[in-house]
């Protein structure tokens, strides 16, 4: 099965970065897997970034998605913006969290010198 995904065209700019493209698609299966998991479902998290391809056959237009409301989307409706984090925001976190572990064990050796 195949899902069409939309993001704002500024986003395109920065995913000449390797590490935001990685951001965008993990945040694109998170999306495509909260709408599919009412009929419990899931989208594999098995992917690979091709280089140097943008897109497969022809240049996508730009498309613009427009609501009266927001609360008449349902994808918008049903997401609780406060829950949602993407695989690369939390490996980041852990890192984080793994670097002030080691810095803290560190400084307690360090004191106990």
């Amino acid at each position: 099965m195949t899902y069409d995904v939309v993001f704002h065209p500024d986003v395109q700019r920065f995913c000449t970065y390797p590490e935001f493209k990685k951001f965008t698609a993990d945040t694109a299966i998170d999306g495509v897997n909260k709408v599919v998991a009412e009929n419990k479902e899931k989208v594999s998290t098995d992917y690979k970034i091709l280089k140097h391809i943008n897109c497969k056959g022809e240049r996508p237009n730009k498309m613009l998605v427009k609501t009266l409301k927001t609360e008449q989307n349902e994808l918008l409706k049903n997401m609780d913006f406060s829950k949602t984090e993407s695989r690369l925001q939390k490996d980041v976190q852990a890192q984080i969290d793994e670097n002030r572990k080691l810095e803290c064990n560190k400084h307690l050796i360090e004191k106990e010198k």
